[in-house]
């Protein structure tokens, strides 16, 4: 048997992943602003911007409203993948799939759609 010697973890290499996911979503996001902007041939309308997103906002709540439900389905395949976390708190994060979910439902129904307030 040999003995390895421990080496302290790299604190500079943590950060460099989330970074990069941050910074290439947010290149995404700025990428399809202009994207959307050249189709729909607005420069400086904004009332037609207003009326193209109105139109477009069945689906974008669609496709929010699916990645809950992709969240809601790959959350126990997400917190098995928390290997350094203790058992106790990944126990935690399971039982909390469901109000996690339930938050973020109640969210898009308030904030996006306006639900309560849009009856009046």
């Amino acid at each position: 048997m040999s003995v390895s010697e421990l080496r302290p973890p790299r604190r500079t290499r943590r950060l460099a992943r989330p970074l990069a996911v941050g910074v290439a979503s947010v290149a995404a996001l700025v990428a399809l602003v202009v994207a959307a902007r050249f189709a729909f041939g607005t420069y400086d309308e904004w009332a037609t911007v207003h009326r193209n997103v109105r139109h477009l906002k069945p689906y974008l709540v669609a496709l929010q409203g699916l990645a809950i439900a992709a969240l809601w389905v790959a959350w126990p395949w997400l917190v098995g993948r928390l290997a350094r976390w203790p058992d106790d708190a990944r126990a935690a994060l399971l039982a909390a799939r469901h109000r996690i979910c339930a938050g973020l439902v109640v969210i898009e129904l308030v904030v996006v759609l306006g639900f309560p307030f849009s009856l009046f």
